[in-house]
């Protein structure tokens, strides 16, 4: 029975049981036999109930690679021969992939020589995009292990797409790398659909990214179809942080920091990760300028001019900790500059607290850096690019 499982077990790719074999003796870990027995019963149980191998059929669809990712096949001392899609799986649980000219192939076995894109062996750079409501934020790693993208561009008009993967073209050509695809994040579908026709006039490809993580995870259970794509990706930016403040679980239970998510744009969402990386859940409540726009359109003496109430929202006079200078406003424009604000702040601050002491607060979107001044320094993280980063891990595996 072939096996192709993520690229991730010691860095090496496993391909069939054999090489699961050779793992265990080389003490890797990997039970072979648990896994053939685990196997063996889905097999048994789909082959005596047709609906149970349905069930089967769809658990691969859900945590199998996504339909649309980048597909190469390779051979000799060329690194990749033929660049294609994954187009789904057919009724018989076999990968099919989709060539440039459009026509089908079938992989049955492990020993095709085709490999998901980033399974390569060589470095690849990976491209993403965060579609939102007001801006399309466009980033680039130069390999998988980079953390930080080595260029982000944030743009509001459509027409600056195209310039934007041109550029970004021209670093994947210097890179080498094998294709042009981009993995595409997105919570709005107007926006998507045009960003997808400038893809495809530009000769790339993409795919969208997957709500829900393919690798085991305590994410794997959260519910990727009821939760927005950029939360989704926010959880996995905090599941990574977790991991990494505390890799081996060492810690003492009252060291063990939960975090909290506050991403600021459009709208203002709030989730919780606990020290488990397990998705709490969250809150979501309106923007800044979403709550400024709401007073306007229910009482007709306050202002409800877009640019006006757009400059309520230049707050750069505060500085760091100046929870306390927030004033009373005494004209409407600054109570409605200065409720609004409170509102938010109380918020973050009344989740912050039940969260208890050790609770690590990032703050993500564009307006990170205002929210993030009110608060101590000592147990916050500001950054702005934390759901590309995420989108990132999710076009992975999670």
């Amino acid at each position: 029975v072939n096996l192709t499982v993520v690229p991730q077990v010691n860095d090496k790719r496993v391909s069939c049981l054999s090489e699961c074999v050779e793992f265990v003796d080389s003490g890797a870990g990997v039970d072979v036999h648990e896994m053939a027995k685990d196997l063996a019963e889905a097999l048994v149980k789909g082959l005596k109930n047709p609906v149970a191998w349905e069930e089967v059929l769809r658990f691969q669809k859900t945590f199998g690679i996504p339909e649309g990712e980048p597909w190469l096949r390779l051979g000799g001392k060329v690194p990749v021969t033929e660049f294609f899609q994954c187009a789904g799986y057919d009724l018989g649980g076999q990968l099919q992939i989709n060539d440039r000219d459009g026509s089908v192939h079938v992989l049955a076995s492990a020993q095709d020589s085709g490999q998901w894109m980033y399974q390569t062996p060589h470095q690849t750079p990976l491209v993403v995009a965060d579609v939102g409501n007001t801006r399309t934020k466009f980033a680039y790693f130069r390999d998988l292990d980079s953390e930080e993208p080595d260029l982000v561009m944030a743009l509001k008009e459509p027409e600056s797409w195209g310039h934007a993967l041109e550029q970004i073209a021209y670093l994947l050509e210097e890179a080498g790398a094998p294709a042009k695809h981009l993995h595409i994040l997105s919570v709005n579908s107007q926006r998507l659909e045009r960003l997808r026709a400038v893809v495809k006039s530009l000769g790339w490809t993409d795919s969208l990214i997957s709500r829900k993580p393919v690798r085991r995870s305590p994410l794997s259970e959260v519910d990727g179809a009821g939760l927005g794509a950029d939360r989704m990706a926010l959880v996995e930016y905090a599941a990574a942080m977790i991991r990494g403040l505390d890799p081996q679980g060492l810690r003492k239970e009252d060291q063990k920091a939960p975090v909290l998510v506050v991403s600021a744009g459009t709208a203002i969402t709030l989730d919780v990760v606990d020290h488990r990386a397990v998705h709490l859940g969250g809150y979501i409540l309106p923007g800044l300028l979403g709550l400024l726009e709401a007073c306007g359109a229910k009482a007709s003496a306050l202002p409800k001019d877009a640019g006006a109430l757009r400059q309520l929202l230049d707050l750069d006079e505060f500085g760091e900790g100046a929870a306390a200078t927030i004033p009373f406003g005494k004209v409407t424009l600054e109570a409605m500059r200065w409720g609004s604000l409170r509102m938010i702040l109380s918020v973050i601050r009344d989740v912050e607290k039940s969260l208890g002491p050790s609770v690590h607060v990032v703050f993500a979107g564009g307006d990170a850096v205002l929210l993030s001044r009110f608060f101590s320094a000592s147990n916050k993280t500001v950054d702005p690019f934390a759901v590309l980063k995420g989108a990132k891990i999710l076009a992975l595996g999670g």
